[in-house]
């Protein structure tokens, strides 16, 4: 598998990139912008993975904020499968999603999808509806030992990230899934250096789930997060923007936020949005912040870190105040607390979270 160590360095100036927005300011440190050809990636599962249809469902799932967490730092990536399911700010709506299939269904069709979209990097969850379905714990991690075995014997070199399920409200199923959990570490390890562990179970709460196997919009922005994190091979922390410090700003409940609840627009006099996270050591971190503007043209906002120097961030516009975009900025940040600053203006966008994480670059991607 490729690395991008080889292919190019970090820059000293300020460049962000989202999907449709441009953002500039010459204090910090540039993302890479990279000409190597796509990474072929593949998002393998269930439903969880499908995200189902309107008005029930997320189509996209994780999908939508995981494809502009990837872009937002210039990676040239081509989700690739069979299906295509997304909302307008997925580019690449691609995938091997399957509602209600089972690990061995999937596993029946494997070696064809291999072999037809080669991809380089898999991204792996499934198990929900072999427990629903009856299927015991043990059963089930015996398939998926299977079928991240027939992986590895088709593609050795391709990077495999194989998720733990979610943590279900039902009480029921839970205990089932947290069995099925306890195996995937050992099944991960067996399988060689290319496979990767990504810890699914605590990242949503019960607010996050749209039904008992289902995030709703923000639960899978959630897991965007984690697999993100596991990608780039750095913690990335996720902060709720209704954590912060408001002045001036209401709190708008609605199911595409995470945790349920976003900031509404910064637009009244004197408001403004104060955001805490903590940083190991000096140095760049990157900030993405997730955000809607259902204006239908883009606008600006002028956020900055602990340094006060102002970033003026330009998030794109959609037909609908339930579509999400990403845009991501660097900041420098001092060991210990930190803030991140949202200043009031005319920008109507609204924000839902924003995730940090020390500037580097993903060796899988």
């Amino acid at each position: 598998m490729r690395t991008f160590a080889a292919r190019m360095r970090l820059v000293a100036a300020l460049s962000v990139i989202c999907v449709g927005v441009f953002l500039a300011a010459p204090a910090f440190a540039a993302v890479p912008v990279f000409a190597a050809a796509p990474v072929r990636i593949m998002a393998l599962g269930d439903s969880v993975t499908d995200g189902l249809t309107l008005p029930d469902g997320t189509p996209g799932s994780y999908r939508n904020d995981l494809w502009q967490l990837m872009k937002s730092d210039g990676y040239p990536v081509d989700f690739v499968g069979s299906q295509s399911s997304g909302e307008p700010p997925l580019g690449d709506p691609a995938h091997e999603g399957h509602p209600d299939w089972t690990i061995a269904q999937l596993d029946a069709q494997l070696a064809g999808w291999l072999t037809t979209y080669q991809p380089d990097v898999i991204l792996l969850h499934a198990g929900t509806d072999d427990i629903a379905g009856h299927s015991t714990a043990e059963q089930a991690a015996a398939a998926l030992s299977t079928l991240v075995g027939h992986i590895v014997a088709a593609r050795p070199t391709a990077q495999v990230f194989v998720g733990t399920l979610l943590a279900t409200p039902n009480d029921v199923l839970n205990p089932q899934f947290v069995q099925f959990n306890k195996a995937v570490p050992g099944i991960v390890a067996s399988k060689g250096r290319n496979i990767h562990l990504v810890d699914m179970f605590p990242a949503l709460t019960a607010a996050d789930f749209a039904d008992p196997l289902h995030p709703t919009g923000g639960g899978y922005a959630k897991m965007a997060v984690r697999w993100y994190s596991a990608l780039l091979g750095a913690p990335l922390s996720h902060i709720e923007a209704e954590s912060g410090t408001r002045t001036n700003a209401a709190l708008v409940s609605t199911t595409t936020a995470s945790g349920g609840v976003k900031v509404g627009a910064l637009t009244a006099s004197g408001s403004s949005l104060v955001l805490r996270f903590h940083a190991a050591k000096s140095g760049d971190e990157r900030v993405y912040l997730r955000a809607d503007n259902g204006t239908g043209a883009p606008c600006d906002e002028q956020v900055w870190g602990k340094d006060g120097v102002p970033i003026t961030v330009t998030y794109a516009g959609f037909a609908d105040w339930n579509f999400w975009g990403t845009t991501a900025v660097t900041i420098s940040a001092s060991p210990g607390d930190n803030t991140f600053t949202f200043a009031g203006g005319t920008c109507r966008a609204e924000i839902d979270a924003v995730s940090i994480a020390p500037v580097t670059t993903s060796p899988y991607l």
